[in-house]
């Protein structure tokens, strides 16, 4: 997906925003002018409490524990690019960095969210669950769309902490988790993938043929990489 698309997610998933009119992209990085203070009015902003997390141990809340460089959209559509962001999955929250480089907690809704590691030369793509599809019951949060297409495969990262206290001390420890679920949506429904043999049985019409390619492919279902290899086969079978 390039940086450069507006929302290139499935109709069926957006087909609310469909009759918005395409507004300005905003480039905080770029203009001369102050657009960071417009961010600033349009997302809201409270500094991040360093002491949230001085307990964890093992683990982390944010799908990456360093600052990346992304983009977002709200939800009218208006996006701006070249902002330094973090999600904390386990708060649901959105972090980003002013011009001064203070980091700040998003107090507004957010539609969606593309990072950029460069480091590792990827792109993740992140849907808020409040805007997946309609009359869809997506688990609320932040879901990283893996596959487009007829179907579409989402990934949603759930963080869960938990709080021990070592024998003889006085002070808790706290170990964050992170646990993989896929979900796909298909003719608007949101349903949990719970075996990659399972994905065969949802996208009705092509069983023998995913089947087929699941074991001529050797797929395992124990990476996203088979995952999105299966969800990309069926999608090929439907491009008209």
């Amino acid at each position: 997906m390039k940086a450069g698309q507006y929302i290139l997610v499935s109709l069926a998933v957006f087909s609310c925003f469909a009759a918005q009119p395409q507004q300005r992209v905003v480039d905080v990085g770029k203009e001369d002018t102050s657009p960071m203070s417009g961010l600033f009015l349009v997302l809201g902003g409270e500094p991040i409490s360093l002491a949230r997390y001085v307990k964890v141990v093992e683990g982390t809340p944010y799908f990456s524990d360093g600052w990346m460089l992304g983009s977002l959209v709200l939800p009218a559509g208006k996006r701006y690019d070249s902002i330094r962001l973090k999600i904390d999955l386990l708060a649901d929250e959105v972090h980003y960095q002013d011009r001064a480089g203070n980091p700040l907690i998003a107090n507004n809704r957010i539609r969606e969210i593309w990072l950029t590691d460069s480091a590792e030369k990827k792109r993740y793509h992140f849907v808020h669950s409040s805007f997946i599809g309609s009359g869809t019951a997506a688990a609320a949060g932040w879901h990283l769309l893996l596959a487009e297409g007829k179907a579409l495969l989402f990934k949603k990262p759930v963080k869960e902490i938990m709080e021990t206290k070592p024998y003889g001390s006085a002070t808790t420890e706290q170990h964050i988790t992170t646990a993989s679920r896929y979900f796909i949506l298909y003719n608007n429904t949101f349903t949990t993938v719970k075996s990659l043999s399972s994905v065969a049985e949802l996208l009705t019409g092509n069983t023998a043929e995913l089947q087929q390619y699941i074991g001529a492919n050797r797929l395992k279902g124990k990476s996203d990489a088979d995952y999105i290899s299966l969800v990309s086969y069926y999608n090929s079978l439907h491009v008209k």
